[in-house]
């Protein structure tokens, strides 16, 4: 049976003492790695080794990440070469896809990538435009489940991912689903479940020692789910194929790349864009949707943040629509997206490194070939930086004068030549739709404090939380001035329950005729009835023919105003959706 060795190579760096075949894996907190990471930097040192179960090199200090991601980038850029992810590339050497390839390979496929964003809007008005097209359908989608109520019990998991995956989505793709669709459920599922087996140990041991694949029972999933995801891609990039327009302006990700392509970038290949596609994917989706979530349940637990935040929202921007130029002027909401980012962790384990050439750090020889993990988590859980790193505190990013305080070392998007592509576009993402969603709604706990979402994260790839629901209200039952959430919507809907309401008068008006016309024919007719239009219609005797109209009637209608709300919504996006494609 193989194993690691049980001692390092004198030259790595110390470590904790490896078990045989598992590493160290038995001695780590699984959903809070970071934990981990900061116990061993204090007992061996900023630099140091575990076995998972191959031999890793950990940094897990600052000042180290900057001299050896920043101050030696091109020398600890690359990335090891890994079984699990080789299954997805034919075992290329240089791998492939953003994310993962190396050396001209990588190096072209950022460069492309930057290219694409810019053209795309990153980072400008458009960008803005694109991201609270998609709120606003989030927005519609949650009032539309409280407009009768005003408030209720929502999972709010489903309407975030169906807004990020959507922005995702028209970037890469040049499409959007619609609300529930299955396509992007399925794909969704997929996604959730290679993030999470990706970090497994039963995967991590398959990558060290592949012919465990063979015992080991979720690497079949594993492989099951990577490539009907990679096939999703390949089937999208060949329907964009078909309709590509070589003279046109490219408006995705996807046709862009397809004309490089077709113009001899040697470099550039299907396979290659379907695992560009699919980074962009799981890279721009699950972290966002990840944090957004995790937003919403600390908030919960602390609604007097909750309230400080509102405040400052009704005081920046009132009820106009928010904009990316507020973000300077809001320095709370900026410190608590900071802070849930750093406290949440939410890639614990970061994607490895490996240096290119034999380095020197720190008094230790690190040969070419061997494999790095940057820890920024165990920076920000270090308490020398930030006191008490468990406790949730916004006030860790603002400075005496409640001013926005950045702190240097917090890096939740990474350092150096490998520095998350996707940045500008989810700080974006981040501050318009948390922004947005306090500016109209109020979270709150399922059933009285009992209830309080679980702030346990589960092990994997990213730290997700547990699924939830939440109390919600719109802010517009109680407060003042209350923003508007779509005058369109609004008065569509206002229109429809209008007729809706007419048509329910009609209903009862005909079933009191008859009623009346059937209780006559029963009697003397020549004794002479009244007439329906002389029929008093306060009376709240028990003659009144509308006497039942709020238990019969009403009923209907408030069964159907949410049908009714849909159908708005929907003439409405379609409407939208219509307008921005002949744009």
């Amino acid at each position: 049976m193989v194993s690691p060795p049980l001692r390092d190579p004198p030259q790595l760096p110390p470590g904790p003492f490896p078990f045989p075949l598992l590493g160290n894996f038995a001695q780590i907190d699984l959903a809070n790695p970071h934990r981990t990471m900061v116990k061993w930097a204090f007992r061996y040192g900023p630099l140091f080794t575990v076995h998972l179960p191959k031999p890793i090199i950990v940094i897990a200090d600052f000042q180290l990440l900057k001299e050896t991601l920043i101050s030696q980038g091109d020398v600890f850029a690359g990335r090891p070469d890994s079984f699990l992810y080789g299954i997805f590339t034919n075992h290329r050497k240089e791998g492939d896809g953003i994310i993962l390839a190396e050396g001209e390979r990588w190096q072209a496929q950022r460069r492309f990538a930057l290219r694409a964003f810019r053209n795309l809007g990153m980072g400008t008005k458009k960008m803005d435009e694109t991201i609270m097209y998609h709120v606003n359908e989030l927005l519609v989608r949650i009032q539309k489940e409280i407009y009768y109520s005003e408030s209720t019990i929502i999972d709010l998991h489903y309407p975030l991912a169906f807004c990020i995956g959507n922005i995702i989505q028209e970037m890469v793709m040049g499409r959007t689903y619609c609300y529930n669709d299955p396509e992007f459920l399925y794909f969704k599922h997929l996604i959730d479940n290679t993030l999470k087996g990706v970090a497994s140990v039963q995967m991590l041991l398959v990558d060290e020692y592949p012919w465990m694949r063979h015992i080991l029972p979720g690497y079949k999933s594993y492989v099951n789910d990577g490539f009907a995801l990679q096939k999703f891609f390949l089937d999208e990039i060949e329907r964009h194929e078909k309709d590509l327009d070589m003279n046109a302006d490219s408006d995705n990700f996807i046709d862009a790349y397809l004309k490089d392509m077709k113009n001899g970038e040697k470099e550039l290949s299907k396979l290659t864009l379907a695992l560009n596609a699919g980074d962009l994917w799981t890279g721009g989706m699950e972290t966002t949707v990840t944090t957004l979530r995790w937003m919403i349940a600390y908030l919960i637990h602390y609604p007097g943040i909750q309230r400080e935040l509102f405040e400052e929202i009704r005081s920046v921007i009132g009820p106009r629509r928010v904009t990316t130029a507020d973000r300077i002027k809001m320095p709370k909401i900026r410190a608590a997206i900071d802070e849930i980012q750093r406290i949440v962790n939410v890639l614990p384990w970061h994607i490895p490194h490996t240096v290119r050439e034999t380095v020197v750090v720190r008094g230790y020889t690190i040969p070419v070939g061997t494999t790095i993990m940057p820890q920024p988590g165990a920076v920000a859980h270090n308490p020398l930086l930030f006191s008490q790193p468990e406790h949730f505190r916004i006030g860790r990013f603002l400075d005496e004068e409640g001013s926005y305080k950045q702190r240097e070392e917090f890096t939740p998007f990474g350092l150096g030549k490998r520095q998350c592509l996707g940045e500008g576009l989810a700080r974006a993402e981040l501050f318009l739709i948390l922004v947005s969603l306090l500016q109209h709604f109020e979270f709150g706990p399922k059933e009285g404090e009992a209830e309080l979402p679980s702030l346990k994260k589960s092990p994997g790839m990213a730290s997700v939380p547990n699924e939830f629901e939440c109390y919600v209200r719109r802010r517009s039952a109680k407060e003042e001035e209350p923003p508007k959430l779509d005058e369109r919507f609004e008065a569509m809907l206002k229109s429809m329950m209008e007729e809706k309401l007419r048509e329910s008068m009609k209903r009862q008006h005909q079933k009191t005729k008859s009623n009346l016309e059937s209780s006559e024919s029963s009697e003397d007719s020549g004794k002479g009835g009244f007439r329906l239009a002389e029929m008093d219609t306060d009376s709240e005797g028990p003659n009144d023919p509308f006497a039942d109209f709020d238990v019969n009637e009403a009923t209907l209608l408030k069964r159907d105003s949410l049908d009714l709300a849909l159908d708005a919504s929907e003439i409405l996006i379609n409407e939208s959706r219509k307008r921005r494609k002949s744009d």
